[in-house]
């Protein structure tokens, strides 16, 4: 099977530091729009006429974070950013004789990052 998630998120952040160093503590959340689909490899394995269902619910997802910029001259910057995304999806299976599946997936993530400005 293939989960894709697709979050929607609102960014809350606090800054502390004295310049060259900031140090951001963040804060993101909102739903995430998901969708189960199988492989093909799977489905060609079934008997012919057999439907089987998945499906996917709309889950919340936060993603806490902590990001760091250093000024390196004005205008120029260096910027880092480290954080895990939580995303609990409800999922369900239907199988092919309609006995039915359900499991709470762990689709968290975690997101670094570098990049100068």
């Amino acid at each position: 099977a293939r989960l894709r998630v697709r979050p929607l998120m609102a960014r809350v952040a606090y800054t502390i530091g004295k310049q060259p160093l900031l140090v951001s503590f963040a804060t993101v959340a909102g739903p995430s729009f998901n969708k189960l689909s199988l492989e093909d490899d799977f489905l060609r394995t079934l008997p012919p006429g057999a439907v089987t269902e998945v499906d996917a619910k709309t889950s919340f997802a936060v993603r806490p974070g902590v990001g760091l910029t250093y000024s390196v001259a004005r205008r120029v910057g260096i910027v880092g950013f480290g954080g895990y995304m939580f995303n609990r999806p409800d999922l369900r299976y239907r199988d092919a004789s309609g006995q039915e599946f359900r499991n709470v997936w762990k689709a968290d993530a975690v997101g670094l990052s570098v990049a100068a400005v």
